[in-house]
């Protein structure tokens, strides 16, 4: 079975959502939060991350 998804994100949503995530993954790196912050953010920072680089 082969599925053939469609790309729904540009290339300028891509970029933002790379600036983002790299941006999220910096932050508890450079700012003190507890631990449970600081693995949301770098959840969202890695799911954004892989959403960038897909582009699905």
């Amino acid at each position: 079975m082969r599925l053939n998804f469609k790309r729904n994100l540009g290339n300028t949503d891509r970029v933002i959502r790379l600036v983002l995530s790299l941006a999220l993954l910096l932050l508890p790196l450079i700012l003190p939060m507890s631990g449970g912050w600081a693995f949301l953010l770098y959840a969202i920072g890695v799911f954004s991350l892989l959403q960038a680089y897909v582009g699905y």
